[in-house]
């Protein structure tokens, strides 16, 4: 039996955003050249999902990659945790959070660039193969993340 966590939870929840809309389903079941928008939509599909499987994994990458930047992170998120906190340390935390945010999402931009390079297709396939699976990256923080 697979081990649900929040991570699994998250990429789940992410997956399913890469679900085109039921309009859009409608919308392809019922023009001209179905077969060939539906194969397009099950590429961006596959292509958003895999960016939501880079995003579950991308703070083991950054934190291999930017030790020492992780760690100071953990020192200033970590300091007097119980302490009522000013409203410019508040502000410092938040921006931290954000910064460890960004270089997760940059972390796997990059991936999905090196995955869609990698799958040799031409070059405009291999762009929307990118924007695909940014997508997915954005999905999968835009949930855990907003502010």
């Amino acid at each position: 039996m697979a081990s649900f966590d929040l991570d699994n939870l998250l990429e789940q929840f992410c997956i399913i955003s890469c679900n085109p809309s039921s309009l859009q389903q409608r919308l392809v079941r019922g023009g001209r050249n179905a077969d060939d928008h539906l194969s397009k939509m099950v590429d961006h599909k596959k292509d958003c999902m895999i960016g939501c499987t880079f995003a579950r994994t991308a703070d083991n990458f950054v934190k291999r990659e930017r030790t020492q930047k992780v760690s100071k992170f953990m020192d200033t998120l970590t300091k007097n945790n119980d302490a009522i906190l000013s409203s410019s340390e508040i502000r410092e935390r938040k921006e931290v959070i954000q910064d460890w945010f960004l270089m997760m999402r940059q972390n796997c931009a990059d991936r999905c660039s090196e995955y869609c390079n990698s799958k040799k297709r031409d070059t405009g396939s291999q762009r929307k193969c990118e924007r695909s699976c940014f997508v997915g990256c954005d999905k999968f923080f835009d949930s855990v993340f907003e502010d």
